[in-house]
């Protein structure tokens, strides 16, 4: 094993954060020169460092010199140094860096757990009977289904691994009578809804229907006095203008899809629930995930970013792959890291693993390639092959483990924006900033109180948008923005 590989990455003393017990002092050495959080760091062996209180004077106006002047042209020997020691506070009951990154994962499961209870679960639940009562009306006597019946919920929400904050709500229109001219039917939905003369649609309906699974584009808010939630005049967020920001009231973004011999959404739902039955580790890996890209806006595979059964199946690969046996012991923070170097690309990373994806290969792949390798969860032996002739026209293939010959991947040309983001993500975490890596500074999907308050006021009709179909993922090219 590579000194890189053994070598558990530290924090600086200054940070937080630190995932640390042992931390180099704040001196000017031969070493590695790193600016981190404001202050010249140099990172030594730590059986070196000597912990013993507060003499920082000297180091401290070398450190600050070098970080305001750089480094000396002639190098960093020639600078006149004297060891210095520093007082070192361990963060109690954490040993290294996996430990920390794996009791801040269990920290966010545990924040995504208080905000479903506070009024999220409710609330989408309030909004699938709304959609469901709103279908029957719609069909009327051409329906002899119960209302819950003809709009099922699936996807994430119904296997509880979705952000309460971010994550659509996916429901499967499964009446008969939609799929006769289907095209003519969710355009005459969609219009059935933007003519409800309440708050519920916040936005117009956008009507996708080209496509391989058509769908309806929603933005609903849950109606007054639905079961289960307080009434919004009595919420404080509310009052205060922060309706973005409340579990119980936020808008929440819907998507009815019609139930065409193509979907597969009811079926993935029982796929999903075997994996992370077999690898329960999965499910704390994907949420963390999943909030990384939505921070980016690589969550929406509608503009080229990953869904959410993609993510699953990449995460699911990769611990199937790599840890068949102890993924149950392993600590997550472990496992996060090692995924980041993986499909980050990262060739210097502590955290590497190395595969063949072939049996006689002599090469060993230390990062995931989508241009000569795939994704197959169900493989007989190994999870990553070479890539087949007819799936190289992809940028990224990953086998659905429902349809061997889908690609569950296809609409996904954001790859490089995606390996971009990961391997941040690991450096950032590496540094001891969690929260930089979990883009709290700037996401756009997370909930944040320095979010502008906004009072939303709907017409009582809104007109309808129609999209025939879904930009090509063929080109792996960004459509150009409209002038």
């Amino acid at each position: 094993m590579s000194k890189a590989q053994e070598t558990t990455p530290k924090s600086g003393a200054n940070d937080d954060h630190s995932p640390s017990q042992k931390i180099p002092p704040t001196v000017i050495n031969t070493g590695t020169y790193d600016a981190i959080d404001n202050s010249a760091r140099f990172r030594e062996d730590p059986e070196d460092c000597i912990k013993s209180p507060r003499k920082l004077s000297k180091a401290a106006h070398q450190s600050d010199d070098v970080l305001a002047n750089g480094p000396p042209q002639e190098g960093l020997d020639s600078v006149d140094v004297e060891l210095v020691e520093a007082e070192v506070v361990p963060s109690p009951g954490v040993e290294n860096l996996e430990d920390w990154l794996s009791s801040n994962i269990m920290e966010f499961m545990k924040f995504i757990q208080t905000y479903s209870t506070s009024g999220d679960r409710e609330k989408r639940w309030a909004i699938i009977r709304y959609v469901q009562r709103q279908t029957s009306i719609f069909l009327g006597q051409a329906s002899t289904q119960h209302p819950s019946q003809v709009a099922v919920p699936f996807g994430s929400f119904t296997y509880g691994m979705y952000l309460p904050w971010a994550s659509d709500l996916d429901i499967v229109l499964t009446d008969p009578s939609m799929l006769e001219n289907p095209e003519v039917q969710m355009k005459r939905l969609a219009n059935h809804f933007s003519r409800q003369k309440n708050h519920c649609i916040q936005a117009p309906p956008v009507v996708v229907s080209r496509t391989r699974v058509p769908f309806i584009q929603l933005l609903l808010a849950p109606p007054h006095h639905a079961r289960g939630l307080i009434d919004q005049s009595a919420c404080g967020l509310c009052r205060m203008g922060y309706v973005n920001l409340c579990p119980s009231h936020s808008p929440v973004s819907v998507q009815l899809s019609l139930n065409v011999s193509e979907h597969a959404g009811l079926i993935s739902t029982v796929s999903v629930n075997h994996l992370v039955a077999h690898y329960p580790v999965v499910r704390g890996l994907v949420l963390v995930l999943k909030h990384i890209l939505v921070s980016e806006n690589l969550n929406s595979p509608f503009e080229g970013g990953l869904s959410s059964h993609s993510l699953i199946i990449l995460v699911s690969a990769f611990v199937r792959h790599f840890h068949p046996h102890d993924h149950s012991i392993a600590p997550p923070g472990l496992l996060f890291l090692q995924l980041l170097c993986w499909y980050g690309g990262i060739e210097d990373g502590h955290h590497r693993v190395f595969t063949r994806i072939e049996e006689n290969e002599s090469t060993m792949h230390s990062s995931f390639e989508p241009s000569i390798m795939t994704v197959d969860v169900k493989g007989d032996s190994d999870c990553y092959r070479p890539k087949e002739q007819s799936e190289t026209t992809q940028l990224l293939y990953v086998v659905d483990p429902l349809d061997k010959t889908h690609n569950a991947a296809r609409s996904m040309w954001r790859w490089p924006d995606l390996k971009r983001t990961l391997t941040g993500a690991y450096w950032h975490v590496y540094s001891g900033k969690w929260w930089t890596a979990m883009g709290a500074s700037g996401s756009s999907g997370s909930p944040s109180p320095m979010s502008s308050p906004s009072g939303t006021t709907t017409p009582s009709a809104v007109p309808v948008v129609v999209v025939s179909e879904k930009p090509s993922s063929e080109t792996h090219k960004q459509p150009k923005s409209a002038s």
